[in-house]
């Protein structure tokens, strides 16, 4: 529980020098494709995930084959918190 308090009031952007910051539990930061037309949900694909640090550093892949998957409440999450899963093989986002 003590983790989970520390982790809360943690703000990465006051880290000195931020260059990048994505969140999955910010689900309206992650799309299904680079052009930000559809939000992502639970168990699609991902084809954009906006970097929220305000450096406009975003992550794409246009490329079907390569799209992570979004887990909101589908398994595997982590911690029964949103993420996004890379299954380790060709899933990959380019920034």
């Amino acid at each position: 529980m003590q983790f989970k308090r520390r982790l809360a009031q943690l703000n990465p952007l006051s880290i000195s020098g931020c260059q990048l910051l994505l969140d999955a539990r910010v689900t309206n930061s992650l799309f299904t494709d680079t052009t930000e037309l559809v939000k992502a949900t639970d168990n699609v694909q991902v084809g954009r995930w906006k970097d929220l640090s305000g450096n406009n550093r975003h992550c794409d892949t246009p490329l079907a084959t390569n799209k992570p998957t979004l887990k909101i409440t589908s398994t595997p999450t982590l911690n029964n918190v949103p993420s996004v899963y890379f299954d380790g093989v060709n899933r990959k986002l380019i920034f």
